[in-house]
């Protein structure tokens, strides 16, 4: 075989394994995106480019609108961070509409790649985001200064260190609704859950007559979910995401919210399923017993939930992702134990 087919296999090589690794940086977008429109409609890209900033592979997942600009968006960086300054562990990020990709809901995210102590590459990816503190996309906006908070191009992560302050004042513009409107969301989710808890109490009083051994199946299904609930919340980096409720939305909208999103989520019914069966005497009728269970779980979720909104409504600038790692750790060390507890308590 000739030495140029040799090199010609070997590019097409090289080629498909770049394709392989900005298509996989894609997905994981897709995966782990809080927001629908990168979820379900894919707004976003994703690619490789060379130690000047150019692109040498895009990842087949995206649009062609965010590939094009992020193409030579990434070149605006060096302008304020050159190549010679740049250190392991550093993140960049900005959603400036000019030199990003058109709109303000657009953020570019681009990270340098080492090897030992030299510059090698950059990845960069581009994702829509739904909350940026404005009025949003709507046609009330007359400028883009309307629509959200401008990011310039600053570091996210300082050589691996997350920015506190940049996420601080993203927080302060994201979480913008305010009290009344995380009360507004919690009486909808309590008034999903009183729907919730009613077809559980409803369809325990037909199961118990037939199959009384199943509470303990049950109850070892509610203790592993818990358990899985608190590892999960455990190994939380403590990040935050977008807060989808805007401002021109009215408390009765946001309840309707509320009520949708606790119904949208079939783990809430098959944890009050799993969980209150637990302290169900078989005895007894089961509809009652669960009704009182249901409403004081509705109780404690109600207050908790409450002391939340109040607490982010007032103390939005105050939240970090170390105290939200620290608080999420502590919250799942709890429910691992709660888990742990109810798979050994015996009934009697």
């Amino acid at each position: 075989m000739s030495k140029s087919a040799l090199e010609a296999i070997r590019t097409q090589v090289m080629w498909n394994r770049l394709i392989a690794v900005v298509e996989e940086q894609a997905q994981s977008l897709l995966r782990s995106a809080f927001g629908t429109i990168t979820r379900e409609a894919g707004d976003l890209s994703a690619g490789v480019y060379n130690a000047e900033g150019h692109m040498i592979a895009q990842a087949m997942t995206g649009t062609p609108g965010h590939v094009n600009t992020m193409a030579t968006a990434v070149g605006h960086f060096f302008k304020h961070y050159p190549q010679s300054t740049m250190k392991p562990g550093d993140v960049y990020v900005t959603n400036d509409p000019w030199l990003g990709t058109g709109h303000l809901f657009d953020y570019v995210m681009m990270t340098p790649v080492f090897l030992g102590k030299k510059l090698v590459a950059f990845f960069a990816s581009t994702c829509h985001v739904i909350d940026v503190g404005g009025v949003g996309m709507s046609a009330k906006a007359n400028s883009s200064f309307e629509e959200g908070t401008l990011i310039p191009h600053l570091k996210m992560r300082k050589e691996g260190k997350i920015n506190e302050e940049l996420l601080a004042v993203i927080l302060a513009n994201s979480l913008r609704s305010g009290t009344l409107a995380g009360l507004s969301i919690i009486a909808g989710t309590q008034a999903g859950l009183v729907t919730m808890i009613l077809v559980v109490a409803l369809g325990l009083q037909a199961v118990i007559g037939f199959m009384a051994f199943a509470f303990d199946w049950i109850k070892l299904a509610g203790a592993a979910y818990l358990i899985w609930l608190g590892f999960n919340m455990v190994r939380s980096t403590g990040q935050l995401g977008q807060a989808a409720a805007g401002p021109q939305k009215s408390y009765r909208r946001l309840m309707l919210d509320g009520f949708l999103v606790i119904w949208s989520n079939p783990k809430a019914l098959i944890f009050l399923g799993a969980f209150l069966p637990q302290f169900v005497q078989k005895e007894a009728a089961a509809f009652p017993q669960v009704l009182v269970l249901g409403l004081f779980f509705m109780l404690i979720a109600g207050v908790s939930d409450s002391v939340y909104a109040v607490l982010g409504g007032r103390a939005r600038g105050m939240l970090s992702a170390a105290r939200v790692k620290l608080l999420s750790r502590v919250s799942g060390f709890v429910l691992m134990a709660g888990g742990i507890w109810l798979a050994l308590v015996k009934k009697t």
